[in-house]
């Protein structure tokens, strides 16, 4: 399960991330924030509109890993 706030992070610190979403989504995806958005888009135009917390996890489960990545 990977979400658009973890494509955040993803492209934040990858290199490849930008190939990878040109190929799903078709956009040129140059900022964290783009790509975010554009994966939740193309999440969306899949008809998948769960998030994370359907799964049971929270944003406070994730401040460690946020806090570790910077």
């Amino acid at each position: 399960i990977v979400g658009g706030r973890c494509i955040y992070w993803i492209h934040k610190h990858s290199k490849n991330s930008a190939k990878i979403l040109k190929c799903l989504t078709g956009k040129d995806v140059k900022s964290a924030e783009e790509a975010e958005k554009a994966f939740k888009e193309f999440l969306s135009s899949l008809g998948f509109s769960e998030t994370l917390s359907d799964y049971g996890f929270s944003q406070d489960d994730f401040k460690e890993v946020e806090k570790n990545s910077l």
